[in-house]
């Protein structure tokens, strides 16, 4: 069966300028797609606009973006749908951080912090969506979550609450979407993952943080993105 072509179709990536969002976008751009590009650091955001030109994308455009402001993400789905020229066929939420510490040692900013980037982040970038999904009858939503969805791991407790929650809104979300069989939403769990996640993450444990081996690298991550769209 032939692969469909992405070529030309309007990709948002949040979390763009690192790790699995980085290498997403680029796995993107060799397949021809259009890309809007959203984070917090507008300079490197600007370099990975660049990089994704010179390895395919016919366009691509950077959208500062705090995607735990819910009218910044409205902002950003509104400048895809400009830059798609009306259409949007791809939203990727993928911006996430921790906060690794005992739980009662780790103040409570910093759980508020990891719930409203992992968890309201993600639902801010749904909501702005689907109204185009359901507008076109078509979209896919792209998910990164966690193996740490399913499995909970000790002094990562908000982290694991974010991503508990993601699997169940996420479920509830995709039952609510039967009657449009073309929208999709589409989770992807990966384990460890050779990013700069374990250095940006707030650290209250006074020790240095390394992922438990076997580590994957990003582009794993992103060729399965691409092979879910």
């Amino acid at each position: 069966m032939n692969q469909p072509s992405l070529r030309g179709a309007t990709v948002v990536i949040t979390g763009a300028t690192s790790g699995i969002g980085r290498a997403t976008a680029q796995e993107f751009a060799r397949q021809g797609a259009r890309l809007v590009l959203a984070a917090r650091r507008h300079e490197v955001l600007q370099d990975v606009v660049d990089e994704c030109r010179r390895l395919g994308a016919p366009d691509a455009l950077a959208v500062p973006t705090d995607t735990t402001n819910a009218d910044a993400v409205h902002q950003l789905a509104r400048a895809a749908v400009r830059f798609g020229q009306g259409r949007l066929d791809v939203w990727v939420n993928n911006a996430g951080s921790g906060a690794i510490g005992q739980f009662d040692a780790t103040p409570l900013e910093a759980h508020e912090q990891v719930i409203r980037l992992n968890l309201l982040g993600y639902l801010y970038g749904a909501y702005a969506a689907l109204p185009y999904f359901r507008r076109q009858d078509r979209g896919t939503l792209i998910n990164v979550v966690s193996m740490g969805a399913w499995v909970p791991e000790p002094y990562t407790v908000a982290y694991s609450a974010s991503k508990f929650g993601l699997r169940g809104m996420m479920d509830t979300l995709r039952v609510e979407l039967t009657e449009t069989p073309d929208i999709h939403v589409c989770d992807v769990h990966p384990a460890y993952i050779d990013t700069p996640g374990f250095q940006h993450a707030a650290n209250f444990t006074g020790r240095l943080i390394k992922p438990a081996p076997p580590v994957f690298p990003p582009q794993q991550v992103a060729r399965a993105v691409v092979r879910l769209v």
